[in-house]
């Protein structure tokens, strides 16, 4: 059988229940009862405007296990984003909620699904698809740039089988929908759970809410997916210590890198309730994920992404992209048959042939150790030349901040260091990070205070975003000159 064959007999044969503490439905009842609308959008172009409701994710699983090319994008995005994509990739098909008031031109309601409306362009492009393209992903980088990821029927089944196995997910795992369903981190969880067999309880509330403490607590959730902004407020909740809490065994991390000071304490706290924590380290375009740091190793093996998944391998090379060998820092090449198609800018790239072939060149600048493990030192575009020096912007963050204990974001104009921070900061205890742990003098920085830090749904900064902001930010000045 085919991968493209694999997705619906995966999900027909699934015994995944889905809850929203209401109402109950089996997985394949969601697939039978929708046989209808699957056969009226076909194969074509889907853009799905879905949310984490019983209907959103039933939406989404016909979509993704089905015939048709999905796109998704959370149920409030900005109509100027959807209007971006829409006049590049001329989708067939808008999927929105009924009440939706600011609907884009040129769609016409065909039928109702749920409590989403499926509305048909009015002009009807007739896309050429790869036989292999199941879905069309949006990165975490992404600032409103239509460009989305090729992912592959293949893609999909081998990456949720490589995390199943990497968790030891069984049909007794219950999972919550604490990630939107439009990030690619939230669709692996949906995936997961249905090739497991596992229950998912459905929620669209914060995993900070009380609604969904209750709802998780009431349920039995055993498996719970956070990134790192997540566990930062579930940590300053003192949610490890209370009752919702008790009956997770397993908590997932991916989407970033922890601060090294919450880490710790989440060690700590762990190590006590004897619980498992995993870290992830993916990108969109290895489907999801790459690396998964065991739960065993969560607080003896520090600063790592963890060890490839089952069936994918790391390499590092240079600048030239020859192999570098053991310890040897360079660029991260990841090998595996999770790695996607390539990327799509306009429609006329969703036939394309496979851009990759099996090999992510994952801009991140990195090594891998004698035992497998890796570990990411930053990123090739995260680097700045000043004063002579190359420096690696994401390694002088964590310096700061562990001397400020304070979230600061590095970036480079005009050939200085722009140190951009939120609120009150100790210059002096800047000043003398700078002397004594960089090679560099306090004339190639400049300290900015801005209002917040832009950043995406899974918490990390945008770059390009904070650039804007820092036209308009306040420098701090700095105690003394050097």
């Amino acid at each position: 059988m085919t991968a493209r064959g694999k997705l619906p007999a995966i999900l027909q044969a699934s015994r995944c229940v889905l809850t929203d503490g209401d109402n109950r439905v089996l997985a394949h009842e969601i697939w039978d009862r929708a046989s209808r609308e699957r056969a009226k959008i076909g194969r074509s172009l889907v853009l799905a405007c879905v949310d984490n409701t019983l209907d959103g994710i039933g939406i989404y699983l016909n979509l993704v296990f089905g015939e048709a090319v999905p796109v998704f994008f959370p149920r409030d995005a900005r109509p100027e984003l959807l209007a971006r994509f829409i006049a590049d990739f001329q989708p067939n098909y808008l999927i929105a909620p009924l009440e939706c008031e600011a609907l884009p031109d040129g769609f016409t309601q065909q039928f109702s699904w749920g409590a989403f409306g499926v509305f048909a362009a009015d002009c009807q492009r007739q896309h050429a698809f790869h036989e292999d393209l199941c879905l069309l992903a949006t990165t975490s980088g992404s600032t409103g740039s239509p460009k989305v990821v090729r992912q592959s029927f293949a893609n999909v089944v081998e990456n949720s089988r490589q995390i199943v196995t990497a968790l030891g997910l069984t049909s007794k795992s219950k999972a919550i929908t604490a990630l939107p369903i439009s990030y690619t981190y939230g669709m692996s969880v949906v995936n997961c759970q249905v090739l497991c067999g596992g229950d998912i309880v459905v929620s669209d509330l914060a995993p900070t809410q009380k609604g969904f403490l209750e709802l998780m607590l009431n349920e039995g959730v055993t498996l719970l997916a956070g990134v790192p902004q997540t566990y930062a407020q579930l940590n300053a909740m003192r949610f490890f210590k209370s009752r919702y809490a008790a009956g997770v065994q397993t908590f997932l991390q991916a989407g970033g890198k922890l601060a090294a000071t919450l880490e710790a304490d989440l060690v700590k706290k762990i190590a006590q309730s004897g619980q498992d924590f995993f870290m992830m380290y993916g990108q969109a375009e290895a489907t999801t994920r790459m690396s998964i740091l065991p739960a065993r190793d969560f607080g003896s093996v520090t600063g790592t992404a963890g060890l490839a998944l089952a069936g994918g391998r790391f390499t590092v090379v240079d600048h030239n992209g020859m192999a570098l060998g053991t310890g040897q820092e360079g660029e991260l090449w990841y090998h595996g048959l999770n790695v996607s198609l390539g990327y799509a800018r306009s429609s006329a790239d969703l036939n394309a042939p496979d851009g990759f072939n099996g090999v992510l060149k994952t801009g991140d600048v990195g090594y891998v150790d004698d035992q497998g493990y890796v570990f990411i030192t930053g990123r090739l575009k995260r680097f700045a030349k000043v004063s002579g020096h190359s420096v690696n912007l994401t390694h002088l963050e964590e310096i700061l901040q562990t001397a400020l204990q304070t979230e600061v974001c590095c970036l480079e104009k005009d050939e200085m260091i722009c140190v951009c921070h939120t609120g009150d900061i100790d210059v002096s205890r800047f000043e003398g990070t700078v002397r004594g742990e960089t090679n560099l003098m306090l004339r190639d920085f400049r300290l900015h205070t801005v209002p917040c830090f832009p950043k995406t749904t899974s918490g990390k900064i945008q770059y390009s975003q904070l650039a804007e902001v820092l036209s308009d930010a306040t420098e701090t000045p700095k105690r003394v000159a050097g």
